[in-house]
């Protein structure tokens, strides 16, 4: 690639352009912007644990994240791009924090398969629900919040139809972790099962993550950033109800800046899709050196 772009990232503040720089916010150290109004604009969606010290300080793009949900604007929202921005633990905790705050509050988070389910959430879920007040279930793979009597489902759709199990639910939220693994039918069969309960302070959300390069990576193109899904296939879609939020890595200080060399070594079209969030890219392309930004003219 010939254009600008670094291949190190640089931690810093998408609002305002200033480099991140580590505070103690309630007895713990996070990364923060040094400008007073970002800083107030992060500080704002904070949660404490029942210690009183900081679980979770959201980066500027998972306050973005929780403007919109908190807004009741959209019943769908997808936070995707490079790897590594801080998703995965994002949208977990904004889904602790409506546990902790909405009674009888009920989530389910997804992923495709079991081994990425508990890697990337359960085995975290397990250390962070006493923090939080809860209790984490192994064998129903639950967390259990007593204050509020919410709950949150962990659960996996690795065959084709697994989504049945999921269909009849009755749930306030759904996650997709890494959406673009799962099957189109899969998606849309199971986020109806969110927002059948009228709550003032709440609207039904389906919430999902993503990389670009999985098989479901055109349907989100279109459903959530060209908002131009095929008219024929879905003829009530509402463009106003989806929502895209862009992650990069820069956007997550708590990031090795060395992780760039596990990228490395990935083929051309995944290195672009990981690293620089590309969509216009993918394995087998025959111009592997293509750029919009560069070969083509207005």
């Amino acid at each position: 690639m010939s254009d600008e772009r670094s291949w190190i990232p640089s931690y810093k503040c998408p609002w305002c352009g200033s480099a991140y720089v580590q505070k103690h916010v309630d007895y713990m150290l996070a990364w923060c912007c040094p400008t007073e109004r970002c800083y107030n604009r992060q500080i704002k969606w904070k949660i404490v644990d029942d210690g009183r010290k900081l679980f979770y300080l959201p980066m500027p793009r998972l306050v973005e994240v929780e403007e919109a949900v908190a807004s009741l604007q959209y019943g769908a929202i997808c936070l995707g791009g490079d790897r590594s921005g801080g998703k995965s633990v994002g949208l977990r905790s904004l889904i602790y924090r409506y546990c902790r705050k909405i009674p009888n509050f009920s989530a389910l988070l997804l992923r495709r398969n079991f081994p990425e389910l508990s890697l990337n959430h359960m085995r975290f879920a397990a250390m962070e629900a006493p923090r939080l007040g809860a209790t984490w279930s192994e064998a129903k793979k639950l967390i259990t919040f007593h204050d509020t009597g919410a709950t949150l489902q962990f659960g996996h759709c690795w065959k084709p139809r697994d989504y049945a199990a999921y269909i009849g639910g009755d749930v306030d939220l759904i996650m997709f972790g890494q959406l673009e693994e799962f099957t189109q039918r899969q998606f849309q069969e199971i986020s109806p099962s969110t927002g059948r309960i009228r709550r003032d302070n709440w609207r039904g959300l389906v919430l999902a993550e993503e990389n670009p390069g999985g098989p479901l990576s055109e349907f989100v193109n279109e459903f959530f950033i060209k908002k131009a899904p095929n008219k024929k296939d879905f003829p009530y879609y509402n463009p106003n109800d989806h929502h895209f939020i862009k992650s990069q890595l820069e956007d997550n200080p708590y990031t090795d800046p060395r992780y760039v060399n596990k990228l490395a070594n990935l083929s051309e079209a995944r290195r672009e899709m990981f690293r620089f969030g590309r969509r216009d890219i993918f394995e087998g392309q025959f111009f592997v050196d293509w750029n919009p930004k560069e070969h083509v003219s207005p």
